[in-house]
C-alpha cells in the first residue's frame, strides 16, 4: 500500500475513532477504531488499496471478517452518530447525518 493510501486509511480510522461511542485503539501496532458499544475493532486491510477494506476483529483478537468494505462501516457509524446527536443536540437525524457526512469528506478526502 502506498504512503498516500496509508494516509487515506489513517484519516478514515482517525475520523471514525473521533465519533461518539468510538475510541482510537491499536491492534498489532496498527491504528484501529474500537467500537465502545460492541468491543469490535476495525483496522485497514493492507491487502487492499485506498483503505477500501477493513478487517473486523472481535474482543479477544479473533478475526470476524477479513475484508469488510470501508464504505459499509463508515455509513453504519455515520447513521448511528447522526441518531445519537439528534437525541443529544436536537435537530433531525437527516440534518445531523448530512453534517457528519460532509465533515467526513473534508477530514478524510473521501
Amino acid at each position: 500500500m502506498s504512503s498516500e493510501n496509508q494516509n487515506v486509511a489513517s484519516r478514515t480510522i482517525a475520523f471514525l475513532a473521533s465519533l461518539h461511542g468510538h475510541h482510537e485503539h491499536h491492534v498489532d501496532g496498527r491504528a484501529a477504531v474500537l467500537d465502545l458499544l460492541t468491543g469490535i475493532a476495525y483496522v485497514p486491510n493492507l491487502d487492499y488499496e485506498d483503505a477500501v477494506m477493513l478487517t473486523m476483529i472481535a474482543p479477544g483478537g479473533a478475526v470476524i471478517a477479513d475484508a469488510v468494505h470501508t464504505h459499509k462501516v463508515v455509513e453504519a457509524y455515520l447513521v448511528r452518530y447522526a441518531q445519537a446527536m439528534a437525541i443529544a443536540d436536537g435537530g433531525s437525524v437527516q440534518a445531523q447525518y448530512e453534517h457528519i457526512q460532509q465533515h467526513f469528506a473534508v477530514k478524510t478526502g473521501s
